[in-house]
C-alpha cells in the first residue's frame, strides 16, 4: 500500500500531499501531490468562481503544480476549473464528458495536446484560450456548439479539424490564434454552408491558407 493512501495533509512546504473531497453533484476529486495528479470522478462538476451558483475551488492553491488530470465518469468540466494550470501536460477524459465549461483550461501553457472525446457536445467560451503549446485540434463528431474564443489566443495552433455536426454561431472561435492556417472539414453528413462572412474563423480569415473538405 502506498503510504499516501490513507493520508490527507501537508508536506513541510505547506503544499498538500493528498487531498480529497466533493467537487460537484455526486462528483468527487483526489489530489495526489506526490505525483501532481488530480482525478475527478463521477457526477457533475461545480462551476468555480464568485458568482451566483459558483463555488470556491478546493485545489486553487495547487493549480499551478498539477501536471496530470484524469476525468472519469463525469458529465462536464466546470467553469474556471483549471485556469492557470501552467504545469499541466496531460488531460485524460472519458467519453462521459459532454460539456467543457467556460474558461476551463485558460492559460494552460504547458499543454501540447488535447484529446477531445467522442461524447463531447459543447465547448464553451474561452475554454482553451491561451493554451499556447497546442498545435492542432480535432473536434469530434457529435460536438454541436462551440462558443466565442473557445480556441482563441493559441499561439502555436496551426490546424483544426471540424465535423459537420457543429453549429457555430460565433465568428471569433479562433480569435488571436495567429498561426492557424489550415481548416479541415471532415465527417459524415452535409457540411454547413458559409457565405464568406459567417465562418467560425471569420475573425482570422485572412490568415487561412488552406481549407479542405473531406
Amino acid at each position: 500500500m502506498n503510504v499516501l493512501d490513507n493520508y490527507t495533509g501537508s508536506d513541510f512546504c505547506g503544499i498538500e500531499i493528498k487531498k480529497m473531497g466533493s467537487c460537484g453533484n455526486n462528483c468527487s476529486y483526489i489530489y495526489d501531490g506526490a505525483n501532481y495528479l488530480l482525478e475527478i470522478v463521477g457526477g457533475t462538476m461545480y462551476d468555480w468562481g464568485t458568482g451566483v451558483d459558483e463555488h470556491e475551488c478546493d485545489w486553487k492553491n495547487v493549480t499551478s503544480l498539477i501536471q496530470t488530470i484524469v476525468i472519469s465518469g463525469t458529465k462536464n468540466i466546470g467553469k474556471n476549473s483549471f485556469v492557470g494550470a501552467t504545469s499541466l501536460t496531460s488531460v485524460i477524459m472519458q467519453s462521459s464528458v459532454e460539456t467543457i465549461g467556460e474558461n476551463a483550461f485558460v492559460g494552460c501553457t504547458a499543454l501540447e495536446t488535447i484529446n477531445l472525446v467522442s461524447g463531447l457536445k459543447t465547448i464553451k467560451k474561452n475554454a482553451f484560450s491561451g493554451c499556447s503549446g497546442i498545435e492542432s485540434i480535432i473536434i469530434p463528431e457529435g460536438v454541436t456548439t462551440i462558443e466565442d474564443g473557445a480556441f482563441g489566443n493559441m499561439e502555436k495552433l496551426k490546424t483544426v479539424t471540424i465535423p459537420p455536426s457543429v453549429e457555430i454561431g460565433s465568428t471569433s472561435v479562433f480569435s488571436e490564434s495567429k498561426q492557424l492556417s489550415t481548416i479541415i472539414m471532415k465527417g459524415n453528413g452535409a457540411m454547413k454552408e458559409y457565405d464568406g462572412t459567417n465562418q467560425p474563423w471569420n475573425s482570422i480569415k485572412d490568415q487561412i491558407k488552406t481549407q479542405i473538405n473531406i
